[in-house]
């Protein structure tokens, strides 16, 4: 009452303006990041501050202090008052910082106002000399974003105009439009632009989440070559596209091939995309979530808002990756890793043999943990996953064959990452694996199969760590190679471990290496670590090698 009782007094309107920003920020955040039943409670507890704020709000768009504009700006984005909308447009479209005047367009856009429809069209489509010229700033793309937004059936002959000439955003938002609006008389547009590499990657990728909207099993073909493909956002929306057509029949239209396609992007490699580490994460997860789609028969396809409003300014490629479904329950990953084990598999060792990137990303898929499959199970330890973890174990064994050959890649971060793997393996083949890394001319990977061995490897790899262990330059590495001939000895090569521990613990220079050698033997051998110990007890010129001798020889 008093900022409006007031108006010339615009301390009250600028208290009252930072108290709304206090009351509605964790309301934004939870209707931006929420789930069901809070995020509606969210949108409520704004619509009812937004019944009684819109003046101060509207006041505050004309103060001169940036601070003031934001906040109203960002707060009457939530309300959901249309009668804010042609202030925020007229914001949008005056001279104030450009960034400020994005975020009124967005702001005006989540109104979902029909009644602005003409202003969207004029500012996209100018009139000049008789002639339209498409504006293409941020402002215009975040008003083809707020067409797009709308979600009524008289947007369509602007979302199809700025489909056929706007910028790669721009397109992208009016094709996702036309998604949602389920048009199937754009359908062509759809397939044009799916098919066509010149409308930019962001606009394929929509065209082909939009035929998923669709619901026409007709255009498999075209996603399953999307989903085929090098490029990793048109990809990501093909395979969701083609789980969502296929939700319902356990299989998406395409057959093998369409599956195929899904659970090759499960292992993408990192460079295939050329977009940086996160968007090859996501076709990853969008691949994970295509077959719990797939796997529940659709039930799990907790769809986002199939316009969201972007996170960062108007890229579009930020907001398709808020269209891949991320909380995915435990028990539908279970689902989806027990129904399509087999596919899964088939795709990892052809990804094993086809580029060192696929390889990594197989390698890193199941490197996490024993039973790991990532994304699909990860870390997480929930019971519904069990299943799902014993399974994953069997598909890694699987591909041990595979995993060995690549124990001996050129590139050492692979070697790196086989070995760490193999480790939990006890086969031949395995442990054979981990003695010849010992001798690995880098020594990341030595220290990796130092400390992977010990399950087994008999007599050759003890003979492999011992030259560690006698040659090495770095005390460090001896040290490591000591701890692990005591584990080989405790496995079963006691008879070869015990003499090359006992002449390294009296003849090695490094004192460090000479109480490792020790303390090694001693972890299997207790007999033969005491009679050795009473003697450096005695002799060892080091005092913290006769300290520890002295407390093997006492059993400590």
């Amino acid at each position: 009452p008093l900022a409006i009782g007031n108006p010339q007094k615009k301390i009250y309107r600028r208290l009252l303006v930072e108290i709304y920003g206090n009351l509605t920020f964790a309301l934004v955040q939870r209707v931006r990041h929420g789930t069901g039943k809070d995020a509606d409670d969210a949108r409520v507890a704004l619509a009812r501050i937004g019944g009684r704020a819109v003046k101060p709000l509207l006041d505050a768009l004309a103060d001169g202090d940036a601070g003031q504009q934001r906040v109203a700006i960002d707060v009457l984005g939530y309300v959901q008052n249309k009668n804010a909308g042609s202030a925020l447009f007229a914001f949008a479209t005056g001279q104030g910082e450009a960034t400020l005047r994005t975020r009124a367009m967005l702001a005006c856009g989540a109104l979902r106002d029909v009644a602005l429809l003409p202003k969207y069209e004029s500012l996209l489509f100018p009139k000049q000399d008789g002639e339209g010229a498409m504006g293409s700033d941020d402002v215009a793309v975040a008003a083809s974003w707020a067409v797009a937004k709308l979600g009524d059936k008289k947007a369509l002959p602007l979302l199809r105009r700025v489909a056929g000439s706007g910028t790669p955003s721009m397109r992208a938002f009016a094709l996702l439009g036309i998604g949602a609006l389920k048009d199937k008389s754009s359908q062509a547009l759809l397939v044009q632009s799916a098919r066509s590499p010149d409308v930019g990657a962001p606009a394929r990728a929509a065209a082909a989440y939009a035929l998923g909207e669709l619901g026409d099993p007709g255009e498999a073909t075209t996603l399953v070559t999307i989903a085929e493909g090098t490029d990793v956002l048109p990809r990501q929306m093909a395979v969701l596209a083609l789980a969502r057509l296929g939700a319902g029949k356990g299989e998406p239209p395409g057959g093998k091939a369409a599956l195929g396609a899904i659970t090759d992007a499960l292992f993408a490699g990192d460079t295939e995309s050329g977009r940086g580490a996160r968007s090859d994460a996501s076709l990853r997860q969008a691949a994970a979530a295509a077959l719990v789609v797939l796997a529940t028969h659709g039930a799990a396809d907790a769809r986002p808002d199939p316009i969201p409003v972007p996170n960062d300014g108007v890229d579009a490629e930020s907001t398709l990756d808020q269209l891949v479904p991320r909380n995915l329950a435990p028990k539908d990953r279970a689902a989806a890793v027990l129904a399509y084990a087999k596919n899964i598999e088939r795709s990892a060792q052809s990804a094993l043999s086809t580029s060192t990137e696929r390889a990594r990303a197989v390698l890193d898929a199941f490197g996490a943990r024993e039973g790991a499959l990532e994304p699909l199970v990860g870390e997480a330890e929930a019971p519904e996953l069990a299943p799902a973890r014993a399974k994953a174990k069997e598909i890694a064994t699987a591909l041990e064959p595979g995993i060995v050959e690549l124990s001996r890649h050129p590139d050492p971060t692979v070697r790196n990452k086989a070995i760490g793997l193999l480790a939990r393996s006890s086969s031949d083949a395995a442990t054979s694996a981990i003695a010849h890394a010992v001798s690995d001319p880098n020594e990341a990977v030595q220290r990796v199969a130092l400390a992977s061995i010990g399950k087994g490897g008999g007599t050759r790899a003890v003979l492999a760590v011992t030259k560690v262990m006698r040659g090495h330059e770095s005390w460090a590495m001896r040290v490591l190679a000591a701890q692990a001939l005591g584990r080989l000895g405790a496995s079963g090569a006691g008879t070869d471990a015990t003499p090359r521990l006992q002449e390294a613990a009296t003849k090695e220079s490094y004192a460090l290496v000479r109480e490792a050698a020790l303390l090694a033997l001693a972890s299997y051998d207790r007999a033969s670590a005491g009679a050795l110990a009473t003697k450096m007890a005695e002799s060892d010129p080091e005092p913290r090698v006769r300290e520890t001798a002295a407390r093997v020889r006492a059993g400590k």
